[in-house]
């Protein structure tokens, strides 16, 4: 796997308040990182879209460790799985790069 990672983001943990329609992301001693402006009138999935972007940190890590120790494991995956696991290891790597290209 490689990733043309440019810069870094900020480091988790990341915490989500708010409600209705107004969230905010902070991180560490209460640095907003980001203001998330929901729909209006709000609706319920406003609140477990900024929780999951809180969470992207920790997927992220989740994901890498994922994607490296499978991939070291690959010579021991019996011949009838490899197929699978070589789909679920394109999924992670897609979903890595998406997180880690940054922007232009």
């Amino acid at each position: 796997m490689t990733t043309k990672q440019k810069g870094t983001h900020t480091p988790g943990p990341w915490k989500v308040e708010g409600k209705d329609d107004k969230w905010k992301l902070f991180y560490g001693d209460g640095l907003m990182i980001a203001e998330i402006h929901g729909r209006r009138p709000a609706i319920v999935e406003d609140g477990y879209n900024a929780c999951l972007i809180a969470a992207a940190p920790e997927l992220l890590e989740a994901s890498i460790l994922a994607y490296t120790t499978v991939a070291k494991m690959m010579g021991l995956i019996p011949n009838s799985h490899i197929g699978q696991i070589s789909f679920i290891l394109t999924n992670l790597e897609k979903a890595i790069a998406k997180a880690t290209e940054g922007r232009e």
